[in-house]
């Protein structure tokens, strides 16, 4: 496509001149930019026809336009402004066409703002040191973003380290936990948000980032959790409660038995012993009385006797 001077130097005047730019480098127009060319083609004031009257006195040669940038030299001032290349600058100014929000690579100060309207990743730390620098040089605040900036220092996060040593189920399900109570912990910290000079900041992309990610992991959770059940189930390391309970009774009952059987044995042969001889003799037959529970896995009910205590 040929650009006549006329509308090159109106394009110049305005964004138009990024895409100029774009057209030299050997770049092609997008479908929204050769639409923009046609409207404004068609704006364009078909020649009048020839007269035959004296041609009026020229004009005035109006000034070179080199006392302006040109193109290239501002490509070039914001490719060391930002740190990125002429690629990225074009895809900045594209964005910004396509959301009816300019770029405003001139003013860097205005950079945290747009990039907050209209991209969704995080913003870099080239532009926020770009913002900064300009705010500081003129004097002129930079428009908060509506996100923190990347290069705020984060929050600490005390994280609990497992056990190193421990590679079994049981602990690779309770490293699970512990990076879901991490990613909790980091993900309560973004949502307060942190003060970048005096404006408290909430890195949204941040906080969507860490609740996709907790739950995700919830979910892998909870099933290691059940397959962690079954697992210690099938190895004998769970049981039901019911079955616990009526163990539980089972054994209470067997000791009761035995203790009341070794009273019974004890008391007669106390007649006539010092306090001495009497408690050698309770420790004697107590121990002999728990080995055989524990012999016996506390089942042996042969030798309790069913007569009641007097």
């Amino acid at each position: 496509m040929k650009i006549l001077p006329d509308i090159a130097r109106q394009l110049l005047a305005s964004d138009f001149e990024n895409i100029c730019a774009k057209l030299k480098a050997g770049g092609t127009m997008t479908t929204a930019e050769r639409k923009m060319f046609e409207a404004h083609a068609q704006q364009i004031p078909e020649p009048a026809p020839p007269s035959s009257e004296a041609p009026p006195e020229p004009a005035p040669a109006a000034a070179p336009l080199s006392s302006a940038p040109s193109t290239e030299d501002k490509i070039a001032r914001w490719e060391a402004t930002y740190a990125t290349k002429r690629r990225q600058l074009f895809r900045y100014l594209a964005i910004g066409r396509e959301k009816n929000h300019p770029c405003p690579l001139d003013h860097p100060e205005q950079m945290p703002a747009w990039w907050s309207a209209c991209m969704k990743h995080r913003i870099k730390p080239a532009i926020l040191a770009a913002a900064q620098g300009a705010a500081h040089a003129t004097g002129i605040p930079q428009i908060p973003a509506a996100h923190p900036l990347a290069a705020a220092p984060p929050l600490p996060v005390a994280i609990p380290t497992p056990d190193p040593t421990s590679y079994d189920f049981l602990a690779q399900v309770e490293r699970m936990r512990r990076e879901q109570f991490r990613l909790h912990h980091q993900l309560d910290a973004e949502r307060a948000g942190r003060l970048v000079g005096d404006t408290l900041y909430v890195d949204q992309p941040a906080v969507e980032s860490l609740l996709r990610q907790s739950l995700t992991l919830q979910e892998s959770l909870r099933k290691a959790e059940s397959d962690l059940t079954a697992w210690q189930r099938d190895r004998g390391q769970l049981a039901p409660v019911a079955d616990v309970r009526n163990e539980n009774a089972r054994i209470c009952g067997a000791i009761f038995a035995a203790v009341r059987r070794l009273w019974k044995t004890v008391r007669p042969a106390l007649a006539g012993l010092t306090d001495a001889q009497a408690d050698q003799l309770w420790e004697g037959e107590a121990y002999k009385c728990f080995a055989a529970l524990k012999e016996a896995k506390f089942s042996d009910f042969a030798t309790v006797t069913a007569e009641p205590l007097p």
